[in-house]
């Protein structure tokens, strides 16, 4: 994404100003930096809301990855849930799959998304609707080994028929795990992940995943800003660019 604001700033004449850091030290930056700039825009968790407010009342602000849920901001997002509920749709309708487990901390916008929209396409199929996703699968290889573990512990009703995973990094957490404890994917379970990361196209078996518009939502921040910084007094603009499934072998689909 950051790639896309970039070439759409230069496309545009206009100079970009990248920082980073610590949440405490990336609110100091913001604030030192509101001065000098004509517009911001703002990853996930890394400006508290508060703060946000005040500098959206100075100069034109658009969150990324965040839905219509602060007054006065402006954001733009992908089609979280619909991706993730196309993808889940897939594995039910055409690998016949029913019992299946959604992968993932959802304390971001992103994922509560993702988890809705697996939700959605389980209620669909008149599956049982988990309150709760299998959280600590996400944390990292070793964590995830740990788990895998306790599900095959539990004997041939342990392990699900697809884990649905709230990002690839996760799915390839999972499939690294699985692999270690001599689980086939997608032989004897599905996985796929969500963001469309290079590292999912490389690895075997080739992981299933959402693509996001990277480019393109890096396009729409600079549009977005541009516009605002053209009509300060306008309402805020929220957009949900669409998402692309991309079928490979982890579900059980053909290598493309």
């Amino acid at each position: 994404m950051q790639r896309g604001v970039e070439l759409e700033c230069w496309r545009r004449g206009y100079a970009l100003l990248i920082g980073g850091g610590s949440r405490a030290d990336t609110q100091t930056v913001v604030t030192d930096i509101v001065g000098r700039v004509d517009g911001l825009a703002v990853f996930p968790h890394t400006v508290p809301d508060d703060v946000l407010e005040r500098i959206s009342q100075r100069i034109p602000v658009v969150a990324l990855s965040e839905g219509p849920q602060h007054d006065g901001l402006s954001n733009v997002c992908a089609d979280n849930r619909g991706g993730m509920r196309a993808v889940t749709e897939h594995l039910i309708v055409e690998h016949g799959l029913r019992d299946l487990l959604f992968v993932g901390e959802v304390t971001t916008f992103d994922a509560q998304e993702r988890f809705s929209g697996f939700r959605a396409a389980l209620r669909a199929a008149g599956l049982k609707v988990p309150r709760k996703p299998l959280a600590q699968l996400a944390v990292d290889q070793y964590d995830t080994a740990g788990v895998i573990a306790d599900l095959l512990a539990r004997g041939g009703d342990g392990l699900p028929e697809a884990f649905v995973c709230v990002t690839d990094q996760a799915a390839l957490n999972l499939m690294a795990a699985l692999a270690e404890r001599g689980v086939r994917v997608p032989e004897q379970v599905a996985v796929t992940g969500f963001d469309g990361i290079v590292a999912g196209r490389v690895v075997r078996p080739a992981l299933t995943t959402v693509r996001q518009p990277m480019q393109a939502m890096g396009r729409a921040v600079v549009d977005m800003l541009l516009e605002r910084i053209a009509d300060p007094a306008g309402p805020p603009i929220s957009r949900r660019l669409p998402v692309q499934v991309v079928l490979r072998e982890s579900c059980g689909c053909s290598r493309p």
